[in-house]
């Protein structure tokens, strides 16, 4: 299943990204233990919305389990 979920996220960032999207790959990713991945995730959806504050917030988590 979670292969299906991340194909439908990539399928819906491949039109038009979105930082919804972008921070639920993310999230999806670190369930996974891909962490780059994530962080590159949250990151993006940072850049595509600077006020998303879950972005902030599970990128904060996620570097904060890694102690970078």
């Amino acid at each position: 299943r979670a292969g299906e979920a991340e194909a439908a996220y990539r399928s819906g960032l491949a039109g038009r990204p979105r930082a919804d999207l972008m921070n639920n790959l993310g999230l999806l990713l670190k369930g996974q233990e891909r962490f780059h991945e994530a962080l590159d995730c949250f990151h993006a959806a940072i850049r595509l919305a600077p006020r998303l504050a879950d972005g902030y917030a599970n990128l904060g988590r996620l570097l904060r389990q890694l102690q970078l």
